[in-house]
């Protein structure tokens, strides 16, 4: 049994060595931000980088984050609180893209929080073909964004 687990393990470690790997990291910032209900506060601009060598292609979304009793976050997609532009991009390799989140919903009686998630799509870019096995790695950022209760 363990002779099996071995080169088991033996053979998964080969074949990540010899697999060539895409790992196209993107980053996001900030992570946290408030909105107000009108004015400069009202928007709120993100910044995502390429730092890979390849295009990467982004999608946008916000959530509204509950919990369950269990401290589990609960994300509900937000489609009437808030305007992203752009939703979706290509940001080629060392650029950056700014993109803008504005405040649209009603005035809040209580502080409500959201997640704004970038999430990289797993498209192929490349205009090389590559033979062989791939594994391709997709990044997830998920930023805070509070909404306070508006007086």
């Amino acid at each position: 049994m363990k002779t099996s687990t071995y080169h088991l393990l033996t053979l998964s470690l080969a074949l990540i060595l010899i697999t060539p790997i895409t790992a196209q990291a993107f980053k996001m910032v900030p992570m946290s931000v408030k909105v107000s209900p009108s004015g400069r506060g009202a928007s709120e601009t993100f910044v995502v980088d390429n730092n890979a060598a390849n295009p990467i292609a982004v999608e946008m979304k916000v959530f509204i984050r509950s919990m369950t009793e269990a401290g589990e976050d609960i994300l509900t997609e937000s489609k009437d609180d808030f305007i992203i532009f752009p939703e979706q991009m290509v940001v080629m390799p060392g650029e950056s893209q700014s993109v803008r989140l504005r405040w649209i919903g009603q005035e809040p009686d209580k502080e409500r929080a959201y997640r704004l998630v970038a999430e990289q799509l797993p498209l192929n870019l490349e205009e090389e073909v590559i033979d062989g096995g791939r594994i391709n790695v997709v990044f997830r950022y998920v930023a805070s964004v509070y909404a306070p209760e508006f007086i």
